[in-house]
């Protein structure tokens, strides 16, 4: 990183310099000079180095040191000097400045070029010597109408600006991220820089938008003075003009769409009170004894309660009325282990196990990462595929052994819930090989292994991966489609949407095969069942045939909180559903189905 080793490198230059001494002392001067440039740009760690090292060597050397903010030099050095302000040179001494230097050059600089020169060089002397410089370098003689040419670094900050309007993708964060580091590698300040990329990103930005960027810009400028890592606050600016751009008008400004009217029309109502779901299951009491077969396994049986996946399981934006709410992670309200409440308030299938079981154990509540205290046994992290799901389930264990003891966790009856692939299926088109069926295939099988031989007693719901492609039922207004771009855009683009359509179906079918296959009915004490509402589902509608955007969060991709209590019934109702008779879409049922075994055992293949 530029500047890492600021603190050593200025202290070893005033050693160097007040350390030399004349053996002669009538020939030797009072003091040596040292002359320092971006003072304000050093660390504090730096800064504070070099007030000790001026300390010790003041009897022979003076510092003069040139910054272009006070308030960035630490209070220890300014009181040490003489404060001496110098205004910028104005367009005539800069005119004047470049026409002696010509002139030196043996180069005859027309007046109205010179003029032409101060202007664009904004007041900055070394931008005007290199100006001329680019215009000495493509013509002699010079012409008072002669083009003058931008250095290259300013062509290549404006392709910058360029390629963030033209995509917002994590792709292109860290595209734009790497061309800053050049930038910064090459000297330019981090003021320039920054003041460059927002006049062209507010160039070609819609006008309702410049204000809200104008005032996040104000923002990271101020950090860009206070902090000392300039990196991090131009790549952060970045990443929230992204994300405004990203989400439109719709909700951060004061436009049409941001009515309440517009808001219902483009999202659906908030979701209701969860009263509507009726549960009439007698409280069935545990077995009399603790089941030795997973095969004869009752809800009441059941002690911990997990689940490993992605966004879908962490309930990102579940309760969000807003685009910026996406971030918020509401584990508690997610529709396999979510326990806030209780059912009469949120339905999640951790609180239908509760009614069952009132010590259940493991459910996430609140809001939180998926290390935070209260997450518990929801490990499932934004953003993950298939392939994160072996290292999700090897922390699932351990956290479960961690927090239970080894003899809790092997004597008694755990329920993990297990669904992922989305984020597959949406990056399919950028990497066919690596999110292939073959790799998901393999992903799984690698995920359930791990499951199989390190879980005893243990009945893992494994939900078929969804249908993608009924993302495009969803794809109207801005805010969606930005979104969904945002965050799908393989499976929204007329260009790969089929392709998707077709790797969405092999999906289904290399994990339907794998589970049905039976390799995970070995033991007695472990099963995995096929749970597959999600394989045909489609997007809810309104009575009037059209989409209903209340099931969904702000970006027409996640679950609302009504969606999160509709996946819950469903998956609850295909628990109670036998093998190969299981629903496989969304009935949006209003009632709980309760167990129909004779003894009531929830269905696996070998009880169905």
């Amino acid at each position: 990183d530029v500047g890492i080793y600021d603190r050593v490198v200025i202290q070893e230059l005033i050693k160097t310099i007040a350390q030399t001494k004349q053996f002669n002392s009538t020939e030797q001067r009072s003091f040596k000079v040292i002359v320092i440039v971006e003072v304000d740009k050093l660390t504090r760690d730096a800064q504070h180095g070099l007030r000790r090292t001026m300390e010790k060597y003041v009897s022979s050397c003076r510092l003069v040191l040139c910054c272009n903010s006070t308030s960035r030099v630490i209070p220890a050095i300014r009181s040490r000097c003489l404060a001496i302000r110098v205004a910028a040179p104005t367009l005539d001494e800069i005119s004047g400045i470049l026409k002696k230097v010509a002139t030196l050059e043996g180069i005859q600089l027309p007046v109205d070029l010179a003029n032409r020169i101060g202007e664009k060089s904004q007041r900055n002397l070394r931008r005007a010597l290199l100006m001329l410089q680019s215009c000495v370098t493509q013509k002699v003689p010079l012409t008072k109408d002669q083009q003058i040419i931008e250095p290259d670094w300013e062509i290549y900050l404006r392709d910058t600006a360029r390629m963030i309007g033209e995509q917002q993708t994590p792709q292109r964060i860290l595209e734009a991220r790497e061309r800053l580091y050049e930038l910064i590698a090459h000297c330019i300040p981090a003021e320039i820089i920054f003041k460059g990329l927002l006049d062209e990103l507010l160039a070609n930005c819609d006008d309702l938008l410049k204000s809200q960027i104008t005032q996040i810009a104000a923002e990271y400028e101020h950090r860009l003075r206070q902090g000392s890592k300039e990196i991090f606050h131009l790549e952060a600016f970045i990443a929230k003009f992204i994300l405004l751009l990203v989400c439109g008008i719709a909700f951060a400004l004061p436009s049409r769409e941001n009515t309440l009217f517009e808001r219902m029309r483009i999202l659906g109502p908030l979701a209701p009170t969860n009263s509507r779901v009726s549960f009439t299951c007698s409280a069935l009491a545990p077995s009399p004894t603790v089941p030795t077969s997973v095969h004869a396994l009752r809800p009441a049986d059941i002690q911990h309660i997990g689940a490993i996946g992605d966004s879908l399981t962490a309930a990102n934006g579940a309760k969000a009325s807003t685009i910026i709410g996406l971030l918020i992670e509401y584990r508690g309200v997610s529709w396999s282990i979510g326990g806030d409440s209780d059912l009469t308030k949120v339905v999640t299938l951790a609180n239908i196990m509760k009614k069952f079981n009132t010590n259940l154990n493991g459910f996430s509540t609140g809001t939180g990462n998926h290390n935070a205290s209260n997450a518990l046994f929801n490990l499932a992290k934004p953003g993950a595929i298939s392939a994160d799901m072996p290292n999700q389930a090897n922390m699932l264990i351990d956290r479960m052994i961690g927090k239970l003891g080894t003899s809790r966790f092997n004597s008694e009856w755990k329920l993990v819930t297990f669904f992922i692939g989305g984020n597959d299926l949406c990056s399919y088109c950028e990497d066919t090989n690596r999110y292939s069926t073959a790799a998901y295939k393999n992903n799984i099988k690698t995920t359930l292994d791990i499951l199989h031989s390190r879980m005893p007693r243990t009945l893992v719901n494994f939900v078929t991966v969804l249908n993608v492609a009924e993302l495009e039922d969803l794809h109207e207004g801005a805010v969606c489609k930005n979104m969904q771009v945002f965050l799908c855009d393989c499976a929204v683009k007329p260009e790969t949407r089929e392709i998707v359509r077709v790797a969405n179906i092999a999906y289904q079918r290399a994990t339907n095969e794998l589970v049905d296959s039976g390799i995970y009915d070995t033991r007695n004490d472990f099963t995995v069942v096929r749970q597959p509402f999600m394989e045909h589902m489609q997007v809810p509608a309104t009575s009037d045939g059209k989409p209903d955007f209340s099931y969904f969060a702000p970006d027409c991709f996640h679950f609302s909180s009504k969606g999160h209590e509709a996946a819950a019934v469903e998956l609850w109702n295909n628990m109670m559903e036998k093998v190969g008779q299981k629903t496989t879409l969304w009935n949006l049922a209003d009632t709980l189905k309760c167990p129909s075994t004779g003894n009531g055992y929830i269905y696996t293949s070998k009880n169905s």
